[in-house]
């Protein structure tokens, strides 16, 4: 009755078999594959607390909530140390990838545990289509730097232009991670300059990075290269832009069609120049 997938049921044998929609049980694997947007925002939170509250003292817990609570507004100063001097994922750096793995793993650990109305079971997935937008726009401010209302991350890998040091950093991060445990998917983004992937040279320095990508068990890496000027030109003249597609999270838009949240959080993006 709800949710039903009658065209795809007709392509799946047990539901043939059984005279039922795979959404009511008619197929033999029901696996559910919850998304996790705002999975890097959480790392990057802890870390955040954990350096300035614990470690450098130069915030109290009472404080970090205020500026949370006020979006920051009065705060401008705090809220750039935590965004730039605090520990990002993504960057090949001990302190924040420490976290992500244990959170990852605690993830499925949990999901682990229970089963669906159908019996199925749970297999997380990150990336969210354009879920980190949706949700984002109902979320509080939080204490990676993040202000109320803006998109969370995405996929798995750097927050929006938190990858400061470059694509490798970004993999060395990720790769780590078993992501055999999240058969639901997993994606990366990486942005590069057109000059970059330009020529006999440029493409092959992608293909080298493709396979180092995975090389490290990786399971997924997508791709923009497009200008910021483009971008923020197309929010201004849309009418100038209707081809321009752009990597989301999982699939590929018409930027110009995208929800401004969206379209900000590709702006984000950090524009890598090198690899």
């Amino acid at each position: 009755q709800y949710a039903s997938c009658p065209f795809s049921s007709a392509l799946i044998r047990d539901c043939l078999e059984r005279g039922k929609d795979a959404a009511n049980g008619g197929a033999r694997y029901n696996f559910v594959y919850p998304c996790f947007p705002g999975f890097v925002n959480v790392i990057d939170s802890l870390a955040a607390v954990k350096q300035a509250v614990y470690e450098e003292k130069t915030l109290t817990l009472a404080e970090t909530y205020t500026m949370i609570a006020e979006n920051f507004r009065d705060y401008e100063k705090e809220r750039l140390y935590l965004l730039n001097r605090c520990a990002k994922f993504g960057n090949d750096l001990p302190e924040a990838d420490a976290i992500a793995y244990d959170f990852y793993r605690f993830i499925y650990d949990e999901l682990s545990r229970y089963k669906t109305c159908l019996g199925g079971t749970f297999h997380p997935s990150y990336f969210a289509w354009v879920m980190h937008g949706h949700f984002g726009k109902n979320s509080a401010a939080t204490p990676d730097g993040r202000l109320a209302g803006t998109a969370l991350s995405e996929c798995l890998g750097a927050a929006q232009g938190r990858d400061r040091n470059g694509p490798t950093a970004v993999m060395r991060s990720i790769s780590p991670i078993d992501q055999s445990l999240s058969i639901g998917g997993i994606a990366t983004n990486f942005r590069f300059t057109k000059s970059l992937l330009a020529g006999k040279a440029g493409q092959a320095a992608l293909a080298s990075f493709i396979r180092a990508f995975f090389a490290g068990g990786n399971f997924e890496c997508q791709f923009n290269a497009v200008s910021q000027k483009d971008l923020l030109d197309a929010q201004k003249n849309p009418e100038n832009y209707q081809s321009l597609q752009v990597r989301v999270a999982g699939y590929s838009d018409y930027f110009v069609n995208l929800d401004p949240v969206i379209q900000n959080e590709v702006i984000m993006r950090t524009e890598h120049d090198a690899m």
